[in-house]
């Protein structure tokens, strides 16, 4: 009989750590450091005979979505050892987390997926991805004469504040921007000295406007590649300031590597702009909370008019119904199964990933709903998972 709880001890740490070598290719050693876990992050495992079978870390974050900050959960390195598989348990295990996340207030959860189709039936929708694009230093069209200045991070308490300030402004931009969690400086400095990479802050007028987080990996006999890990900025002046850092590496990077909102229009800075860009990383997302999270996008996104659909939930029972919304008024009956929206579909409307126009196109969806359902379910060009975890 499997029994399904939080993992406690290092004893059991080791036995995730074990199973994640086995599941996942590491290149850069972050298997041996998933432990221990702070900012509230719980791993949870299925256990059978005492032996660790699947396992996977819920790890709450601040988060915004339509205009204001929320509680998500992204779930982090899911695992399942291969004599365990196809038994159901990591159904059971998301069943279990997200009721307990339901208690903390946690109204969302987002993951990236090995693969899509298994993750819809858990309810996930798809959310969109990072565009990784690749261009020359030389190809950005700006020149480089000193509007302000970009120092290197000094081990300063000052300097660290002024990144995440940077950072917290930059994703209020972005459905799923992640707020800071904000390490101290001496754990900031640990983690930095074990990634090997460079962080740079951007001022002008003694006001921290950008920063980036990098790493310069062999290119070749004689040069690099910049890769960017972190980035953000507040304004103008800071995005261009960030070209012009990247172009003063001409002479030392091949290229700069970026994997990026798709709102940023890199393409029209470049001479040339038929730089490298492609689909890299992609998020599936879906509702814990589906009354809450509705009540959200109406206040943001007033219904035009009456708008009724039927969902049904895989996992959680509670969201099973009939809602209807009329401007920012949501409200659930139960299910009756009028104007039934597949679940993961749902979950991609509602956050703006897919359209109810391009549902529509594309033969997701058949249904007749109303001219309102149409501005309700619009695309939402913004929606970023602004962290790996």
């Amino acid at each position: 009989m499997e029994k399904i709880r939080l993992l406690k001890g290092r004893k059991d740490e080791k036995a995730y750590i074990q199973l994640a070598s086995y599941c996942f290719t590491d290149k850069i050693g972050w298997i041996p450091r998933m432990f221990p876990l702070s900012f509230g992050d719980r791993a949870w495992g299925v256990f059978e005979n005492n032996n660790l079978t699947t396992a996977a870390i819920s790890k709450p974050f601040h988060a915004y979505i339509f205009n204001t900050s929320a509680l998500m959960s992204g779930i982090s390195a899911v695992e399942s050892a291969p004599e365990y598989r196809n038994r159901g348990y990591v159904r059971k295990l998301f069943h279990t987390f997200f009721y307990e996340d339901l208690k903390k207030g946690i109204l969302f959860s987002t993951l990236m997926p090995f693969k899509h189709s298994f993750y819809e039936k858990l309810g996930y929708g798809y959310a969109g991805g990072t565009i990784f694009s690749s261009f020359e230093p030389d190809n950005i069209n700006l020149d480089t004469s000193r509007e302000g200045e970009f120092v290197p991070f000094a081990d300063t308490k000052k300097h660290l504040t002024n990144m995440y300030d940077v950072h917290d402004i930059w994703v209020r931009s972005y459905t799923c921007g992640i707020k800071s969690r904000r390490l101290p400086l001496s754990k900031f400095k640990e983690v930095l000295k074990w990634s090997k990479d460079h962080l740079f802050l951007y001022y002008n007028d003694s006001i921290c406007k950008a920063y980036v987080l990098f790493n310069l990996s062999i290119a070749g006999m004689h040069d690099s590649k910049f890769e960017i890990r972190k980035i953000a900025w507040i304004d103008k002046d800071g995005f261009q300031g960030l070209l012009r850092f990247f172009k003063v590496h001409r002479d030392q990077c091949r290229c700069i590597e970026w994997n990026m909102p798709g709102n940023i229009p890199l393409n029209i800075v470049c001479k040339s702009p038929r730089i490298s860009q492609h689909l890299r990383y992609d998020f599936m997302i879906r509702p814990l909370d589906v009354v809450k999270i509705l009540q959200l996008k109406a206040n943001h996104t007033p219904a035009t008019g009456n708008i009724s659909f039927s969902i049904e939930d895989p996992l959680i029972v509670e969201n099973n119904g009939t809602y209807i919304i009329e401007g920012n008024n949501v409200e659930k009956i139960p299910y009756n199964g009028e104007n039934r929206i597949p679940f993961p579909l749902f979950s991609s409307l509602t956050f703006g990933a897919i359209s109810l126009q391009e549902a529509e196109l594309t033969g997701l969806t058949g249904l007749s709903l109303p001219t309102a359902a149409y501005s309700f379910f619009r695309k939402n060009y913004t929606i970023y998972l602004s962290e790996m975890f």
